[in-house]
């Protein structure tokens, strides 16, 4: 057993080193990512906690104004498709029938006139939820703008008013947010939970043990803590840096957890 723990191990290291080796992209939006404890909900409930979410988080921003399942190509083509908060019932129902009860992954689109005003084929934001009803390891959320728009998408409060919504939503084990980029070419421990921008922890954290230049903000039941007020851009060296003295920080005081203690893979 141990032998094989640590043959997935090297798998997963060297997955990374892979990963690694391609270009680096050279726009690389932020996204969110939350991670709870498994629930081992069915999909009609699934589908029915995640319209509560999508609720508290419409209007919440300007790349949130409508949110939509875009189910086939005339939904597309035509800029419509199924609103969940318009029409839950069908939306559950939707659900149910095109995903397993036992794994699920729910995924609607965000769209928006002030972000698009010209397309509204043209989706803004995604979110996309996942569990089961055999769910053993973990529920898991993805939420992220398109990275066309030239303001780099949400701002540090923005990001944070999401954070708190999602928490009021469902306790998380951990909420990451950051760039793919940061993720896969910038930090120091390829194994540990850390998009290089801010995170929320279920744990109060003394700002005394983070960098100077760390921002924390109490955010019951935990803490949200930053590298800097401007999302990390991998081409500036102090920006990264800065984000690699709070990776370090976070691991050296027992607090930033690894992926596999998140989802239990």
């Amino acid at each position: 057993m141990a032998d094989r723990e640590s043959a997935r191990k090297e798998a997963a290291r060297k997955a990374y080193e892979m990963l690694q080796s391609r270009p680096r992209p050279a726009f690389n939006a932020p996204k969110l990512k939350a991670f709870f404890a498994p629930s081992h909900e069915g999909v009609r409930q699934g589908g029915e906690n995640l319209i509560r979410l999508m609720s508290s988080l419409a209007g919440i921003n300007p790349y949130i104004q409508e949110w939509r399942v875009v189910r086939d190509a005339h939904d597309h083509e035509a800029g419509r498709g199924l609103n969940p908060l318009e029409d839950p019932r069908a939306f559950v129902d939707y659900c149910v029938a095109t995903s397993k009860e036992d794994f699920y992954q729910l995924e609607v689109l965000a769209f928006s006139k002030e972000i698009f005003p010209d397309d509204p084929r043209t989706y803004s934001a995604g979110i996309s939820f996942s569990g089961g009803s055999s769910q053993s390891r973990s529920n898991a959320l993805t939420f992220y703008c398109t990275g066309s728009h030239r303001d780099r998408n949400l701002s540090f409060n923005q990001w944070a008013e999401m954070i708190f919504q999602i928490i009021a939503w469902r306790e998380p084990r951990m909420v990451s947010v950051g760039t793919g980029n940061y993720a896969t070419y910038d930090r120091v421990f390829w194994d540990r939970a850390w998009d290089g921008w801010m995170a929320w922890l279920p744990k109060k954290i003394d700002p005394r043990i983070l960098p100077e230049s760390a921002i924390t903000i109490p955010m019951e039941p935990g803490t949200l803590v930053a590298a800097q007020q401007e999302n990390v851009d991998g081409t500036d060296p102090v920006q990264k840096r800065n984000a690699n003295e709070l990776e370090l920080s976070l691991v050296e005081g027992g607090l930033l957890p690894t992926v596999e203690e998140l989802t239990g893979i």
